[in-house]
Protein backbone atom coordinates (compact mmCIF):
# COMPACT_ATOMS: atom_id res chain seq x y z
CA UNK A 1 0.00 0.00 0.00
CA UNK A 2 2.69 2.54 0.62
CA UNK A 3 4.27 1.30 -2.12
CA UNK A 4 1.28 2.42 -4.53
CA UNK A 5 0.91 5.69 -2.96
CA UNK A 6 4.71 6.28 -3.36
CA UNK A 7 4.05 5.42 -7.05
CA UNK A 8 1.28 7.84 -7.25
CA UNK A 9 2.87 10.59 -5.27
CA UNK A 10 6.01 10.20 -8.30
CA UNK A 11 3.84 10.03 -11.26
CA UNK A 12 1.76 13.62 -9.61
CA UNK A 13 5.39 15.33 -9.11
CA UNK A 14 6.00 13.86 -12.46
CA UNK A 15 3.48 15.74 -13.93
CA UNK A 16 3.83 18.81 -12.18
CA UNK A 17 7.61 19.04 -12.76
CA UNK A 18 6.84 18.70 -16.72
CA UNK A 19 4.23 21.67 -16.43
CA UNK A 20 6.82 23.68 -14.70
CA UNK A 21 9.89 22.55 -17.09
CA UNK A 22 7.23 23.96 -19.84
CA UNK A 23 7.12 27.10 -18.38
CA UNK A 24 10.55 27.37 -18.11
CA UNK A 25 11.39 26.65 -21.69
CA UNK A 26 8.88 29.06 -22.73
CA UNK A 27 10.48 32.26 -20.54
CA UNK A 28 13.88 31.30 -21.60
CA UNK A 29 12.56 30.93 -25.03
CA UNK A 30 11.34 34.62 -24.88
CA UNK A 31 14.55 35.54 -23.24
CA UNK A 32 16.23 34.44 -26.64
CA UNK A 33 13.72 35.84 -28.97
CA UNK A 34 14.56 39.33 -27.13
CA UNK A 35 17.94 39.23 -27.11
CA UNK A 36 18.17 38.18 -31.07
CA UNK A 37 16.12 41.22 -31.82
CA UNK A 38 18.05 43.89 -29.64
CA UNK A 39 21.76 42.38 -31.24
CA UNK A 40 23.16 41.26 -34.39
CA UNK A 41 23.38 37.29 -33.00
CA UNK A 42 21.73 36.42 -36.53
CA UNK A 43 22.37 38.44 -38.52
CA UNK A 44 24.21 36.81 -41.85
CA UNK A 45 27.26 38.95 -41.14
CA UNK A 46 27.99 36.83 -37.95
CA UNK A 47 25.99 33.47 -38.52
CA UNK A 48 29.19 31.49 -39.12
CA UNK A 49 30.46 32.65 -35.73
CA UNK A 50 27.79 30.38 -33.78
CA UNK A 51 27.31 27.84 -36.46
CA UNK A 52 30.07 25.43 -34.76
CA UNK A 53 28.64 21.99 -33.72
CA UNK A 54 29.01 21.39 -29.87
CA UNK A 55 31.03 18.68 -28.83
CA UNK A 56 29.96 16.48 -25.46
CA UNK A 57 32.11 15.07 -23.63
CA UNK A 58 30.11 12.55 -20.81
CA UNK A 59 30.83 8.84 -21.21
CA UNK A 60 27.00 7.99 -22.56
CA UNK A 61 28.48 10.14 -26.02
CA UNK A 62 31.87 8.69 -26.28
CA UNK A 63 30.71 5.24 -26.34
CA UNK A 64 27.53 6.09 -28.07
CA UNK A 65 27.91 3.48 -30.70
CA UNK A 66 28.48 0.82 -28.19
CA UNK A 67 25.06 1.27 -26.61
CA UNK A 68 23.11 1.04 -29.92
CA UNK A 69 20.75 -1.72 -29.82
CA UNK A 70 20.09 -3.99 -32.72
CA UNK A 71 16.95 -2.49 -33.87
CA UNK A 72 14.56 0.04 -32.87
CA UNK A 73 11.15 0.02 -34.54
CA UNK A 74 8.33 2.65 -34.24
CA UNK A 75 4.22 1.59 -33.87
CA UNK A 76 1.52 3.81 -34.79
CA UNK A 77 -0.57 4.05 -37.97
CA UNK A 78 2.83 3.55 -39.58
CA UNK A 79 5.92 1.19 -38.96
CA UNK A 80 9.45 2.74 -38.88
CA UNK A 81 12.29 0.47 -37.99
CA UNK A 82 15.56 0.91 -38.28
CA UNK A 83 18.46 -1.68 -38.23
CA UNK A 84 20.95 -1.70 -40.93
CA UNK A 85 21.73 1.99 -41.24
CA UNK A 86 23.78 3.45 -38.93
CA UNK A 87 22.87 6.87 -38.92
CA UNK A 88 19.14 6.21 -38.95
CA UNK A 89 19.41 4.11 -36.31
CA UNK A 90 21.63 6.54 -34.07
CA UNK A 91 19.09 9.51 -35.03
CA UNK A 92 16.38 7.04 -33.49
CA UNK A 93 17.97 6.32 -30.72
CA UNK A 94 18.94 10.05 -29.61
CA UNK A 95 14.97 11.10 -29.76
CA UNK A 96 14.09 7.26 -27.90
CA UNK A 97 16.99 6.06 -25.70
CA UNK A 98 15.47 8.79 -22.41
CA UNK A 99 12.52 7.17 -22.68
CA UNK A 100 13.89 3.18 -22.34
CA UNK A 101 15.81 4.63 -19.65
CA UNK A 102 13.25 6.06 -17.72
CA UNK A 103 11.30 3.46 -18.29
CA UNK A 104 13.90 0.54 -17.10
CA UNK A 105 14.33 2.94 -14.21
CA UNK A 106 11.00 3.95 -12.38
CA UNK A 107 9.43 0.63 -13.57
CA UNK A 108 7.33 -0.41 -10.56
CA UNK A 109 6.75 -4.18 -9.48
CA UNK A 110 7.08 -6.47 -12.24
CA UNK A 111 3.98 -9.04 -13.57
CA UNK A 112 5.20 -12.01 -15.61
CA UNK A 113 2.28 -12.35 -18.43
CA UNK A 114 1.85 -14.47 -21.71
CA UNK A 115 3.64 -14.08 -25.04
CA UNK A 116 0.42 -13.37 -26.42
CA UNK A 117 -0.44 -10.09 -24.68
CA UNK A 118 3.94 -9.20 -24.93
CA UNK A 119 2.83 -9.52 -29.06
CA UNK A 120 -0.38 -8.00 -28.55
CA UNK A 121 1.71 -4.65 -27.13
CA UNK A 122 3.27 -4.84 -30.68
CA UNK A 123 -0.07 -3.92 -32.26
CA UNK A 124 -0.05 -0.80 -30.31
CA UNK A 125 1.51 2.20 -30.75
CA UNK A 126 4.98 2.29 -28.95
CA UNK A 127 8.43 1.56 -29.51
CA UNK A 128 10.30 -1.13 -29.38
CA UNK A 129 13.98 -2.53 -28.70
CA UNK A 130 16.04 -5.35 -29.59
CA UNK A 131 19.70 -5.79 -28.07
CA UNK A 132 20.52 -9.16 -29.67
CA UNK A 133 22.15 -10.32 -26.63
CA UNK A 134 20.82 -10.42 -23.60
CA UNK A 135 22.07 -6.99 -21.44
CA UNK A 136 22.01 -5.94 -17.91
CA UNK A 137 18.71 -4.07 -17.61
CA UNK A 138 21.31 -1.86 -14.86
CA UNK A 139 23.33 -0.95 -18.00
CA UNK A 140 20.46 -0.36 -20.45
CA UNK A 141 19.76 2.37 -18.18
CA UNK A 142 23.16 3.57 -17.59
CA UNK A 143 23.97 3.78 -21.36
CA UNK A 144 20.87 5.90 -21.59
CA UNK A 145 22.24 8.21 -19.33
CA UNK A 146 19.49 8.14 -16.74
CA UNK A 147 19.77 7.48 -13.11
CA UNK A 148 17.70 4.74 -11.74
CA UNK A 149 15.93 4.77 -8.71
CA UNK A 150 15.49 0.78 -8.18
CA UNK A 151 18.24 -1.85 -9.49
CA UNK A 152 17.32 -4.78 -11.27
CA UNK A 153 19.15 -8.04 -11.34
CA UNK A 154 17.74 -9.65 -14.56
CA UNK A 155 19.05 -9.33 -18.16
CA UNK A 156 17.03 -8.82 -20.96
CA UNK A 157 17.13 -8.87 -24.97
CA UNK A 158 13.92 -7.33 -26.50
CA UNK A 159 12.02 -4.33 -24.77
CA UNK A 160 8.56 -2.83 -25.72
CA UNK A 161 7.32 0.93 -24.73
CA UNK A 162 3.75 1.84 -24.83
CA UNK A 163 1.70 4.69 -23.44
CA UNK A 164 -0.80 4.44 -20.69
CA UNK A 165 -3.99 6.32 -21.09
CA UNK A 166 -1.64 9.21 -19.09
CA UNK A 167 1.03 9.08 -21.87
CA UNK A 168 3.06 7.35 -19.18
CA UNK A 169 5.22 4.14 -20.54
CA UNK A 170 4.03 0.82 -19.76
CA UNK A 171 7.08 -1.58 -20.22
CA UNK A 172 7.29 -5.18 -21.83
CA UNK A 173 10.07 -7.54 -21.65
CA UNK A 174 11.41 -10.62 -22.70
CA UNK A 175 14.27 -12.33 -20.51
CA UNK A 176 14.99 -16.11 -20.86
CA UNK A 177 11.89 -16.96 -22.91
CA UNK A 178 9.90 -15.11 -20.21
CA UNK A 179 7.80 -12.31 -20.51
CA UNK A 180 6.77 -9.34 -18.09
CA UNK A 181 5.32 -6.08 -17.82
CA UNK A 182 5.71 -3.26 -15.35
CA UNK A 183 4.42 -0.05 -15.08
CA UNK A 184 6.62 2.97 -14.65
CA UNK A 185 6.58 6.86 -14.70
CA UNK A 186 8.82 7.70 -18.26
CA UNK A 187 6.61 10.22 -20.29
CA UNK A 188 6.54 8.64 -23.08
CA UNK A 189 3.49 10.44 -24.77
CA UNK A 190 6.61 13.28 -24.96
CA UNK A 191 8.58 11.73 -27.45
CA UNK A 192 5.62 9.81 -29.33
CA UNK A 193 4.82 13.05 -31.68
CA UNK A 194 8.67 13.35 -31.76
CA UNK A 195 8.32 10.42 -34.47
CA UNK A 196 5.45 11.37 -36.45
CA UNK A 197 7.62 12.61 -39.39
CA UNK A 198 9.52 9.11 -39.69
CA UNK A 199 7.12 7.47 -43.03
CA UNK A 200 6.64 3.67 -42.83
CA UNK A 201 9.45 1.05 -44.52
CA UNK A 202 7.15 -1.93 -44.58
CA UNK A 203 9.42 -3.65 -41.53
CA UNK A 204 7.76 -7.00 -40.17
CA UNK A 205 8.74 -9.57 -37.58
CA UNK A 206 8.06 -13.34 -38.59
CA UNK A 207 5.06 -13.89 -36.97
CA UNK A 208 2.97 -11.41 -38.07
CA UNK A 209 3.53 -12.68 -41.21
CA UNK A 210 2.95 -16.31 -40.42
CA UNK A 211 6.39 -17.32 -40.94
CA UNK A 212 6.63 -20.56 -39.15
CA UNK A 213 10.18 -22.97 -38.09
CA UNK A 214 12.04 -19.75 -37.33
CA UNK A 215 12.47 -17.23 -34.28
CA UNK A 216 9.19 -15.26 -34.37
CA UNK A 217 10.79 -11.87 -33.69
CA UNK A 218 12.87 -12.07 -36.26
CA UNK A 219 12.95 -8.82 -38.28
CA UNK A 220 12.08 -8.64 -42.26
CA UNK A 221 11.82 -5.56 -45.11
CA UNK A 222 10.05 -5.99 -48.23
CA UNK A 223 13.36 -4.72 -49.80
CA UNK A 224 16.55 -5.81 -48.48
CA UNK A 225 19.38 -3.05 -47.88
CA UNK A 226 21.86 -3.10 -50.09
CA UNK A 227 24.25 -4.00 -48.56
CA UNK A 228 28.54 -4.04 -50.11
CA UNK A 229 30.64 -6.83 -49.22
CA UNK A 230 33.96 -5.77 -46.99
CA UNK A 231 37.54 -5.80 -47.20
CA UNK A 232 38.49 -7.07 -43.78
CA UNK A 233 42.27 -6.87 -42.64
CA UNK A 234 43.94 -7.17 -39.15
CA UNK A 235 46.25 -4.04 -38.91
CA UNK A 236 49.82 -3.93 -37.91
CA UNK A 237 50.18 -3.37 -34.51
CA UNK A 238 51.95 0.29 -33.35
CA UNK A 239 53.31 0.36 -29.78
CA UNK A 240 52.68 3.90 -30.06
CA UNK A 241 49.38 3.93 -30.51
CA UNK A 242 48.55 1.11 -29.12
CA UNK A 243 50.19 0.72 -25.17
CA UNK A 244 48.72 4.50 -23.97
CA UNK A 245 45.29 2.54 -24.72
CA UNK A 246 46.63 -0.13 -22.20
CA UNK A 247 47.55 2.67 -19.60
CA UNK A 248 51.32 1.97 -20.79
CA UNK A 249 54.09 4.07 -21.80
CA UNK A 250 54.56 4.64 -25.66
CA UNK A 251 58.28 4.66 -25.73
CA UNK A 252 58.64 1.22 -23.95
CA UNK A 253 61.30 -0.95 -25.88
CA UNK A 254 60.05 -4.38 -26.41
CA UNK A 255 61.27 -7.35 -25.70
CA UNK A 256 61.22 -10.11 -28.10
CA UNK A 257 59.50 -13.48 -26.77
CA UNK A 258 60.37 -17.14 -28.02
CA UNK A 259 56.78 -18.50 -26.60
CA UNK A 260 54.82 -17.54 -30.07
CA UNK A 261 54.51 -14.09 -28.94
CA UNK A 262 56.19 -11.65 -31.28
CA UNK A 263 56.68 -8.96 -29.13
CA UNK A 264 55.81 -8.09 -24.93
CA UNK A 265 56.55 -5.01 -23.46
CA UNK A 266 56.45 -5.10 -20.07
CA UNK A 267 55.64 -2.14 -17.30
CA UNK A 268 55.33 -2.65 -13.46
CA UNK A 269 52.38 -5.02 -12.87
CA UNK A 270 51.63 -4.98 -16.78
CA UNK A 271 52.17 -7.03 -19.97
CA UNK A 272 51.13 -6.29 -23.28
CA UNK A 273 51.88 -9.28 -26.27
CA UNK A 274 51.57 -8.30 -29.88
CA UNK A 275 50.50 -10.92 -31.68
CA UNK A 276 50.46 -11.34 -35.80
CA UNK A 277 47.20 -11.26 -36.98
CA UNK A 278 46.45 -7.49 -35.38
CA UNK A 279 45.96 -9.34 -31.63
CA UNK A 280 46.68 -8.11 -28.35
CA UNK A 281 46.88 -9.68 -25.04
CA UNK A 282 47.02 -7.55 -22.42
CA UNK A 283 47.62 -8.71 -18.65
CA UNK A 284 47.53 -6.48 -15.07
CA UNK A 285 48.83 -8.11 -11.49
CA UNK A 286 48.00 -4.77 -9.42
CA UNK A 287 44.73 -3.58 -9.45
CA UNK A 288 42.27 -1.24 -8.68
CA UNK A 289 38.39 -0.03 -9.25
CA UNK A 290 37.02 -3.84 -8.66
CA UNK A 291 33.98 -5.12 -10.22
CA UNK A 292 31.81 -5.89 -7.21
CA UNK A 293 28.64 -6.61 -10.24
CA UNK A 294 27.93 -7.77 -13.17
CA UNK A 295 27.07 -4.37 -14.38
CA UNK A 296 30.25 -3.13 -13.32
CA UNK A 297 32.45 -5.65 -15.06
CA UNK A 298 30.65 -4.47 -18.23
CA UNK A 299 31.34 -1.04 -17.84
CA UNK A 300 34.91 -1.34 -17.06
CA UNK A 301 35.55 -3.75 -19.90
CA UNK A 302 33.61 -1.73 -21.93
CA UNK A 303 35.88 1.71 -21.03
CA UNK A 304 38.92 -0.83 -22.02
CA UNK A 305 37.94 -2.47 -25.67
CA UNK A 306 36.24 1.23 -26.45
CA UNK A 307 39.25 3.20 -27.73
CA UNK A 308 40.25 0.26 -30.48
CA UNK A 309 37.24 0.76 -32.35
CA UNK A 310 37.99 4.20 -32.63
CA UNK A 311 38.72 5.79 -36.08
CA UNK A 312 35.97 4.51 -38.15
CA UNK A 313 32.59 5.68 -37.28
CA UNK A 314 30.53 2.49 -39.01
CA UNK A 315 32.83 -0.13 -37.37
CA UNK A 316 32.74 -0.45 -33.55
CA UNK A 317 33.10 -3.39 -30.53
CA UNK A 318 29.65 -4.02 -28.79
CA UNK A 319 28.92 -6.42 -25.93
CA UNK A 320 27.69 -9.90 -26.64
CA UNK A 321 27.68 -11.77 -23.64
CA UNK A 322 29.50 -12.87 -20.20
CA UNK A 323 31.07 -15.83 -18.44
CA UNK A 324 31.53 -15.91 -14.68
CA UNK A 325 33.03 -18.60 -12.75
CA UNK A 326 32.56 -17.61 -8.98
CA UNK A 327 35.51 -15.34 -9.12
CA UNK A 328 35.81 -13.57 -12.71
CA UNK A 329 33.69 -11.89 -15.45
CA UNK A 330 34.78 -12.79 -19.33
CA UNK A 331 32.96 -10.19 -20.73
CA UNK A 332 33.11 -10.47 -24.85
CA UNK A 333 32.57 -8.10 -27.47
CA UNK A 334 31.64 -8.67 -31.49
CA UNK A 335 32.72 -6.27 -34.31
CA UNK A 336 29.73 -4.17 -36.51
CA UNK A 337 30.42 -2.56 -39.11
CA UNK A 338 27.06 -0.01 -39.83
CA UNK A 339 24.84 -2.45 -37.24
CA UNK A 340 25.89 -5.76 -39.29
CA UNK A 341 27.81 -7.97 -36.85
CA UNK A 342 31.33 -9.53 -38.29
CA UNK A 343 31.69 -12.94 -37.75
CA UNK A 344 35.70 -12.78 -36.91
CA UNK A 345 37.11 -12.46 -33.50
CA UNK A 346 36.37 -9.50 -31.28
CA UNK A 347 37.26 -8.82 -27.93
CA UNK A 348 37.34 -10.63 -24.32
CA UNK A 349 37.94 -8.92 -21.09
CA UNK A 350 38.44 -10.85 -17.89
CA UNK A 351 37.30 -8.56 -15.06
CA UNK A 352 37.58 -10.01 -10.93
CA UNK A 353 37.46 -8.33 -7.80
CA UNK A 354 40.30 -6.10 -8.13
CA UNK A 355 39.85 -5.05 -11.96
CA UNK A 356 40.90 -6.06 -14.89
CA UNK A 357 42.78 -9.00 -15.29
CA UNK A 358 43.41 -10.01 -18.49
CA UNK A 359 42.38 -8.83 -22.29
CA UNK A 360 42.67 -10.22 -25.85
CA UNK A 361 41.87 -7.86 -28.46
CA UNK A 362 41.85 -8.47 -32.33
CA UNK A 363 42.18 -5.43 -33.76
CA UNK A 364 40.24 -4.92 -37.28
CA UNK A 365 39.97 -2.90 -40.32
CA UNK A 366 37.32 -2.85 -42.82
CA UNK A 367 36.01 -0.94 -45.97
CA UNK A 368 33.61 -1.33 -48.71
CA UNK A 369 34.96 -3.81 -51.32
CA UNK A 370 33.53 -1.52 -54.17
CA UNK A 371 30.38 -0.15 -54.96
CA UNK A 372 28.57 -3.23 -56.13
CA UNK A 373 26.04 -4.53 -53.67
CA UNK A 374 25.91 -8.61 -52.79
CA UNK A 375 23.02 -10.61 -53.82
CA UNK A 376 20.93 -11.90 -51.35
CA UNK A 377 17.89 -14.21 -51.21
CA UNK A 378 14.53 -12.25 -50.24
CA UNK A 379 13.94 -12.68 -46.48
CA UNK A 380 10.65 -15.79 -47.09
CA UNK A 381 13.36 -18.19 -48.90
CA UNK A 382 16.02 -17.35 -46.62
CA UNK A 383 13.84 -18.00 -44.22
CA UNK A 384 12.69 -21.65 -45.60
CA UNK A 385 16.14 -22.46 -46.28
CA UNK A 386 16.99 -21.43 -42.55
CA UNK A 387 14.13 -23.52 -41.16
CA UNK A 388 15.47 -26.80 -42.97
CA UNK A 389 19.24 -26.09 -41.54
CA UNK A 390 17.59 -25.07 -38.10
CA UNK A 391 14.10 -25.37 -36.50
CA UNK A 392 13.33 -22.29 -34.67
CA UNK A 393 16.80 -20.51 -35.45
CA UNK A 394 17.10 -16.98 -35.95
CA UNK A 395 17.55 -15.30 -38.76
CA UNK A 396 19.68 -11.95 -39.78
CA UNK A 397 21.87 -10.12 -41.69
CA UNK A 398 25.34 -10.52 -40.82
CA UNK A 399 28.66 -10.39 -43.09
CA UNK A 400 30.83 -13.67 -42.39
CA UNK A 401 34.77 -13.99 -41.31
CA UNK A 402 35.94 -12.68 -45.21
CA UNK A 403 33.24 -9.67 -45.22
CA UNK A 404 30.92 -11.24 -47.18
CA UNK A 405 26.98 -10.28 -46.63
CA UNK A 406 25.37 -13.41 -45.72
CA UNK A 407 21.88 -14.70 -44.00
CA UNK A 408 23.18 -15.81 -40.81
CA UNK A 409 21.39 -18.47 -38.74
CA UNK A 410 21.62 -19.20 -35.12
Amino acid sequence: MEHSKLFLYMRRRHRVINVLLALLIAALTSAMLLLAYYSDIFSVGTLNDYSQPIVATNDVTVFFPAAYPELIAIYGTARYAATGDSAALAALYRITSVALGEALGTSRETEEISETEFRAALSRVGLYFDYLYPVPLDSVVAWTGVTSIREHDIQARRFILTPDENGFALLYYEADGRFYKSETIANLGAVLPRLGEYISNSGYFAFEHNIGGIDPYCLFFDALPDIPALELSRPLLDARTILPLLGMNAYLQAEYSADGFTWLYVEDERQARFLSGGEVKFTRYALTAPATSLNEAIEIARAQVAPFAAGNELLTLRYSGYEFDGTTYRISFVWYYNEYEIRAPGATVAVDGTGIREADIRLLTANPAGTDYAPLLPAPQAAAVATVQTPNAELRLAYDETGTPIWLVE
